[in-house]
């Protein structure tokens, strides 16, 4: 896909639609898209990180970090995987050397039935650090969309506890060596647990 520099897609299924999307812009941690939507511009901006396996992005306009869409997959492995929209993660995470589940409805956390998608997890810890530095060291605001996280798993029970104590208490001990997020006078919160 690095080699796709536009797509323009004509829709004349219920009237006359176009849609052009054009990369203009990569750099190692932004990518800019603009689309052109019947006539109408849009620019989109992404940071984009990558750490061994695994990669992430968010959006953001004008230094604010966008929501990600409502229902949207937090696991991907090339493709969404159906069932993981609900999971706690606070950002995307794809891997390409995931091992979905044979229903394609899920990613195991057994450390001796699957070691890898463990290993994976562990990295996507690290992925998650070096995503905070780079909103901290920008200054971006509404760095809150990146906190949002639960201990909620779909999967074995085995899976949902190596997820809770690896990922989501991994993210949690990034989060608070970050000041990133702003309290209600205004300052940026800092942890220094």
């Amino acid at each position: 896909m690095d080699r796709v520099v536009s797509v323009t897609i004509e829709d004349n299924r219920n009237g006359n639609h176009s849609y052009k999307i054009e990369r203009k812009s990569q750099t190692e941690n932004q990518l800019s898209f603009s689309v052109m939507k019947d006539g109408c511009l849009e620019e989109l901006d992404f940071a984009v990180f990558c750490y061994n396996d695994t990669s992430t992005a968010f959006q953001y306009q004008e230094n604010h970090i966008m929501p990600y869409p409502e229902g949207m997959s937090r696991m991907f492995c090339g493709l969404p995987l159906v069932g993981m929209e609900n999971i706690g993660m606070p950002f995307i995470l794809n891997s390409l050397e995931f091992e979905p589940e044979q229903e394609r409805d899920g990613i195991a956390f057994d450390p001796t039935a699957n070691p890898e998608n463990l290993k994976i997890l562990k990295d996507s810890v690290h992925l998650f650090e070096i995503v905070l530095n780079y909103v901290e060291k920008n200054k971006l605001r509404n760095a809150y969309h990146l906190t949002k996280m639960a201990k909620r798993y779909n999967g074995s029970q085995t899976s949902r506890t190596k997820f809770c104590e690896v990922g989501i208490e991994g993210y949690k001990q990034q989060l608070m060596k970050r000041a990133i997020v702003k309290n209600s006078d205004g300052d940026l919160f800092h942890s220094h647990k």
